[in-house]
Order: structure tokens, then sequence, then C-alpha cells
């Protein structure tokens, strides 16, 4: 694990390791997803056609991974880097990835602050259930920024809390993305120099595709 991640993210990435193979699933994508965001699990095998499609010949880095519950689903038809902070969802990724004989899905540990790859590495990206728990919004989007092509799009979908649409705007800037309601985090996605081309809401969920400006 990175020396510069901070208490949070150690935290973040144990608990997502420890759940990896008997919780995350279940909890997370089977109840807590249908919950908070009703039909996200079609929205987000649209995203993943549409990052296929998008990327053409190049690779597609999915981060977080998690435990690619969704990737296996969308991916086939490309070659997929599947990241993630915690070493148990990597490792639950590929061995599920192993399993089905998925030679298109390769996994990676990586911290989005500090991404393995070469600039301009890939021809899309997708960001499921991950933007809104990493750090500081406009550090993420830098380096996602700086590894997806300039002719690539970036597709996300997030679950935001909104207590920030309730508060001054010289207040909620401050709070974590988690909590940031969805005009805020586009806001702010315009001001780092993100385009938004497409966007969706399903309840608490908010979906986008952009593209570097």
């Amino acid at each position: 694990m990175s020396p510069s991640l901070s208490s949070f993210q150690r935290f973040e990435a144990r608990f997502y390791s420890a759940t990896a193979s008997w919780l995350y699933d279940r909890v997370v994508v089977s109840f807590g997803f249908r919950l908070l965001a009703g039909r996200l699990h079609s929205k987000v095998l649209a995203q993943g056609t549409g990052a296929v499609q998008a990327a053409g010949h190049r690779p597609i880095l999915d981060l977080p991974v998690g435990t690619a519950f969704f990737t296996l689903r969308w991916g086939r038809g490309g070659f997929v880097v599947g990241a993630d902070i915690a070493a148990g969802m990597v490792e639950e990724a590929k061995s599920r990835a192993d399993g089905r004989g998925a030679e298109w899905l390769s996994t990676a540990q990586a911290d989005v602050q500090h991404l393995p790859f070469r600039d301009r590495s890939f021809g899309a990206i997708m960001c499921t259930n991950g933007l809104q728990v990493m750090p500081p919004l406009p550090l993420a989007l830098a380096e996602l920024g700086r590894v997806l092509d300039h002719a690539g799009s970036l597709f996300v979908c997030m679950i935001t809390f909104p207590v920030g649409a309730l508060l001054p705007l010289s207040l909620s800037k401050h709070l974590p993305t988690i909590f940031k309601s969805h005009r805020q985090v586009l806001a702010e996605l315009r001001s780092e120099g993100w385009k938004v081309t497409a966007r969706d809401r399903s309840r608490l969920a908010l979906l986008f595709e952009a593209c570097r400006t």
C-alpha cells in the first residue's frame, strides 16, 4: 500500500479488502444500489457498452474495479485494466476473471492520486461507485485526465447524499464529494476542465459522460 495514502484511504482500502469476497456484492451491489438508485444495474451496463465503443482499439481503465461484478458483464469485446485501491478487491476481480476465462481483463492495485500508467494510456475510463469517495475531486479528476487519451471519454456513476444542497455554497463547497448535490458535482467537473456530454439520474445516483475540453 502506498505510503502517501491518508489515514481514511488506508481504512477504506482495508475495509473493502476485508469485505470483497463475502459482503460487497450482497450488500452494496445487490441491495444498496437498488435501494438508493433504482434500476442502476442496467444503466451501468449501458455506460460500459458506451465505454467499449468509445475506446475503439484502445484499452479501458475501470477504476474502481471492485469485484468486477459489472466489468465482467460489459467488458467483453474490449481490453480492460481493472484497478482498485483495495488489494482484496483486486484479488477477487482477478479470481473471477480467471474463473471465467476473461483474458481481456487485467488487474492492478492503484491509488487514483498516483496511477501507475503513462499519459494518455486509455481510450475510455469507467468509474462506477467510486468518484464520490475518492480524495479531493480536483486531484482525482486531474489524474484521470492525465491517463485518458485526448479524444477519450470518462463514464461516471456515483451515489451522493446531497446535504450540500441545503447549505450555503460557502459551506457546501468544503463538504466531501459524497455529500454534494449533483449540480455541485457537475459544476466542479466543468471548473476542472471537463465537458459533460451526457448525463442521467436515478434516485440518488448521478451518471454522466465527459471529455476533456
